[in-house]
């Protein structure tokens, strides 16, 4: 039996008439529904997407895709209890912070801008 023409280079060479009646489905897809709809490798350069030209953005970048690498190949990630740990340590990096900006709020750096808020704040009152 002669070999079947691939369909793609149909489409190149002649009009395409399909058998039976057209009509066609509106689907809402999401971005993870690619995978089903082609079964091409799709390879983004982001520097060509974003037109990127700052050097540390493009740095930064870099280092991104670096450590999305390294992750998806830790195997702390696939454990059963990541999302339980992971809250507990996303808990515990706000509450780092909070500390942070109250003990700048009774350092004495903060202290010294102390006048000038006032100032600021006079001014706005005046101002009414």
């Amino acid at each position: 039996p002669p070999d079947a023409p691939h369909p793609e280079d149909e489409l190149l060479t002649r009009l395409f008439l399909p058998e039976g009646p057209c009509g066609y489905v509106l689907e809402k897809l999401e971005p993870g529904d690619i995978g089903g709809v082609t079964t091409k490798t799709l390879r983004v350069n982001p520097q060509t997407l974003l037109q990127l030209r700052d050097p540390e953005t493009v740095e930064a970048a870099a280092t991104l895709r670096e450590l999305s690498s390294i992750v998806r190949g830790a195997q702390c990630v696939h454990s059963p209890r990541f999302p339980q740990q992971y809250a507990q340590f996303a808990a515990r990096q706000e509450l780092l912070e909070q500390l942070e900006q109250l003990q700048f709020q009774l350092s004495d750096r903060s202290l010294l801008l102390l006048p000038e808020y006032r100032q600021r704040l006079q001014v706005l009152q005046d101002l009414g």
